[in-house]
């Protein structure tokens, strides 16, 4: 469903644009954070991870903020 939603506000041959973000690192422990992120990859972004986009861990800080823009 979330793959269908950026296909057509991006249209698919955009999505390489895309960033994913995942957020909270700083309130969860590593290894939870990780379990969570592969959920993610296996199971919700599958099917755009493989059209391009970028996945990258927000901490929460501004200079994790420049290094994901």
């Amino acid at each position: 469903r979330l793959y269908q939603m950026f296909k057509e506000l991006c249209g698919k041959d955009n999505l390489k644009n895309i960033i994913l973000v995942t957020m909270m690192w700083d309130e969860v422990m590593e290894e939870v954070g990780l379990a969570h992120e592969q959920e993610l990859h296996a199971d919700f972004w599958q099917t755009m991870i493989a059209l391009g986009p970028t996945i990258h861990h927000f901490e929460g800080t501004t200079e994790s903020a420049w290094k994901i823009i």
